[in-house]
């Protein structure tokens, strides 16, 4: 037997192997779908079974809906005491305060940053020496 026919007889058979694992795919999706089938078929007569059955009905009659209960005449405007505002007592104002102080602060150190940035402060080279000495104690 040739090169050539050998190949060919492995192609034959790589053919064959293909065509065997999609038969046994299609008989079990053919098979999934039987059971689908007989599955469906038992619903529909068990369905049909309840129907027979079932007196005929005549079709219900909805009632509209009550109308709501007429408003109370008599409204207490008094609101209840846990609903009122009231002034802080002294010890949560002067935390108020506190961070109010903390806030502004912050918001000074930021403001304080940008204008360094802008001024090109944060790049420059820091100080050494007699300069140093100079700019820490003025």
């Amino acid at each position: 037997m040739t090169l050539l026919q050998q190949k060919r007889l492995a192609q034959l058979r790589a053919q064959l192997d293909r065509n065997l694992d999609l038969r046994d795919g299609t008989i079990t999706r053919l098979v999934r779908l039987v059971a689908k089938i007989e599955k469906l078929t038992k619903a529909i007569g068990r369905a049909e079974k309840r129907m027979a059955a079932a007196p005929a009905r005549s079709p219900a009659v909805i009632a509209p809906p009550a109308p709501p209960p007429p408003p109370a005449a008599v409204f207490d405007d008094e609101m209840p005491d846990f609903l009122r505002r009231t002034k802080l007592d002294p010890v949560a104002a002067s935390i108020a305060a506190e961070n109010e102080e903390r806030r502004k602060i912050k918001s000074r150190n930021r403001i304080d940053k940008m204008k360094a940035k802008q001024r090109g402060d944060t790049k420059r080279m820091p100080l050494e020496g007699r300069d140093a000495l100079k700019a820490i104690f003025g």
